[in-house]
């Protein structure tokens, strides 16, 4: 079970990196076709996230990364939470947003592969 833990833990860093580098070719790969993600703003599908991770005008920056969590269902089926501390950057200010996330992996034909990934604000 622990490499599970290092594997899903591994993409999860790289899906961080992806959105700070804006590559949205990770996300074609790392997100499973049906992928949904839930942000207090919307929901959104693959393909509006590859297109948002493509263009460029992520604003996002940094993040920390605490209280992980992970859940093995069973071989095929992951769940990862954690409480985030999202940093953006507009000109040279910066600001930071504290969120708990959850993310569900699948493992389709031998990947893991993203299928939901969630936001929830936290208010102080």
């Amino acid at each position: 079970m622990e490499e599970i833990d290092e594997i899903l833990l591994s993409l999860n860093n790289k899906a961080l990196e992806a959105t700070i580098k804006g590559d949205g070719d990770f996300y074609r790969s790392y997100l499973a076709d049906r992928a949904i993600f839930v942000f207090p703003h919307g929901i959104f599908n693959k393909e509006n996230i590859v297109k948002q991770m493509s263009s460029g005008i992520s604003t996002f920056c940094g993040s920390g990364i605490n209280d992980v969590r992970i859940f093995i269902l069973n071989n095929e089926i992951c769940v990862i939470t954690y409480k985030a501390s999202f940093e953006k950057s507009k000109g040279e200010e910066k600001s930071s947003y504290p969120f708990f996330v959850t993310t569900i992996y699948n493992k389709i034909n031998g990947t893991w592969k993203n299928v939901f990934y969630q936001q929830i604000p936290i208010y102080n």
